[in-house]
């Protein structure tokens, strides 16, 4: 298998992991959850999550019958162990602290309790991420290199080699639980080798020309090509352009609307080969908002307008005289997947004599220290820059992360902060179904209304198969639930076969 990039580490507690290191990991270990097909949580290694009333407390029921690579029975003694090394740092420490989880205990064999400082109703959604809903044998963490070399969790492969230039070889796990409780026809395949090629043009090759049976990445774009067969899913999150709004002009809703009015997320996203973003939140998850979706058009003489009205204003905030263009400088990281594409996102700005536009190209770790700001102050110093937005896996926790106070909240890189979205953030924390995606839905619409970021691009993770493969993208748990999305549906080893074996 073709891999675009792989694993910073085989600890999933420890590194968030892109879209394009995730099928290794989803190889060795399972998740707790996943999510179905319509974005919703489905049981995976758990049957169930169930909250007390005030959303602090939620019970987690484990499948029977599950057994670690290292033969020991998955039970919920193993979860709360996992806590411990979780709280240790990197991703899952994170996460708990920005849920509010305080405590994992075992209550019996099968039955684990998490509990909360704080409500929020979509916790579990949590426990499908790889931070916190990815099992592994705590025992085995005692030695960290040895368990770099050979992770022991509960999926369908194990590992029997890697190197540091992030190839892994794995063997087919021959006590895998799905396999005993499943309909579906175990994988044939012995043996799993990943190997990175960061270029998508010789994944392509590599996979007409033998080198790979399969190829995985968000960066693919594979045509109609006979002989192939593909699966794609939108990945979470969206790539986006953000704005300071205590830097003139951008701190005047005019301008930051024109802009937005004018961009050409259709064009770019094509090229990405992503598909075109209106929210943060993908088509077909759970937050995704049709009523933003439509509200949400370009129109690009619309958008000049507002421009042209700010320009000729007396008393426009930049300090220029009526009639001078305003300064957009687009700062972008040098590995932001926007970065190329920047000039069809900004045609329409670069075309106004009303706009003076520049792009600066930037390490990350610049860009990172421009838009979010010194450690403890959080003051960028930017106009419009390329960011990420909805990557949490959680959408509650995104938004609260995104909109929350700006001196104490360094993922509020825009500085707008409105109280109102504040209470309903609090306010659906405790809150679920339509309640819930009432909410979430009028904190999207304000924040698009406000125009402080502009969504560009969803990413799309994509398998691409020699025509003998089957199983891409049609997993479904033991009790019948179809699982979707990119990290769920698009590669889950135990169902990928080569056809009629």
């Amino acid at each position: 298998i073709g891999v675009g990039v792989g694993p910073a580490s085989m600890a999933p507690w420890q590194d968030d992991c892109s879209p394009g290191c995730d099928p290794v990991l989803d190889a060795v270990f399972d998740r707790l959850f996943e999510m179905d097909i319509a974005g919703r949580l489905v049981g995976w290694l758990a049957k169930s999550a169930t909250p007390n009333e005030e959303f602090t407390t939620w019970t987690v029921t484990l499948r029977p019958g599950v057994v670690m690579h290292d033969g020991t029975p998955l039970e919920s003694s193993i979860i709360e162990q996992m806590w411990t090394v979780q709280q240790t740092g990197g991703a899952a420490a994170e996460l708990a602290r920005t849920a509010g989880l305080i405590s994992v205990r075992a209550v019996d064999e099968l039955t684990v309790v998490y509990e909360l400082a704080e409500p929020l109703s979509t916790f579990p959604s949590l426990l499908a991420t790889p931070a916190l809903g990815m099992v592994f044998e705590p025992a085995a963490t005692v030695d960290p290199q040895r368990f770099a070399n050979a992770p022991v969790g509960s999926g369908p492969y194990v590992v029997i080699a890697s190197d540091p230039d992030g190839d892994v070889a794995l063997v087919r796990f021959d006590q895998y639980w799905h396999d005993n409780e499943s309909s579906a026809p175990a994988s044939t395949y012995d043996e799993l080798r990943f190997e990175v090629e960061p270029s998508p043009s010789l994944r392509l090759a590599g996979l007409a020309g033998g080198r790979f049976d399969l190829i995985a990445g968000d960066d693919l774009r594979v045509d109609d090509q006979s002989g192939l067969t593909v699966h794609t899913a939108a990945a979470s999150g969206a790539s986006v352009l953000v704005f300071d709004t205590n830097q003139p002009p951008f701190d005047d809703l005019r301008v930051r609307s024109g802009l937005a009015l004018a961009a050409d997320r259709q064009t770019a996203s094509d090229a990405m080969g992503g598909t075109p973003a209106t929210q943060w939140f993908e088509p077909g998850s759970a937050s995704f908002s049709a009523e933003v979706a439509a509200a949400v058009q370009r129109d690009v003489d619309v958008g000049l307008e507002l421009i042209d009205q700010y320009v000729e204003d007396p008393g426009r905030s930049d300090g220029r005289q009526p009639g001078e263009p305003i300064a957009v400088e687009v700062l972008c990281a040098t590995d932001h997947p926007l970065g190329d594409h920047l000039s069809s996102v900004i045609a329409a700005w670069t075309d106004s004599p009303a706009i003076s536009v520049s792009v600066r190209r930037a390490e990350a770790a610049d860009v990172q220290e421009a838009v979010v700001g010194a450690p403890g102050a959080f003051e960028g110093t930017f106009g419009v820059a390329c960011w990420w937005a909805g990557t949490r896996d959680d959408a509650v926790l995104d938004l609260q992360a995104f909109a929350g106070p700006p001196a104490t909240s360094p993922a509020n890189v825009t500085d707008f902060y409105d109280q109102v979205i504040a209470q309903q953030l609090l306010d659906a924390r405790s809150a679920s179904g339509a309640d819930l995606t009432a909410l979430l839905t009028s904190v999207a619409r304000s924040l698009s209304d406000n125009a402080v970021t502009i969504p560009v691009s969803h990413q799309v993770a994509t398998v691409a198969a020699e025509a003998a493969v089957t199983g891409l993208g049609t997993v479904s748990t033991p009790e019948g639930a179809i699982l979707g999305g990119a990290d769920a549906g698009a590669l889950r080893w135990h169902s990928i076969a080569p056809r009629g074996v």
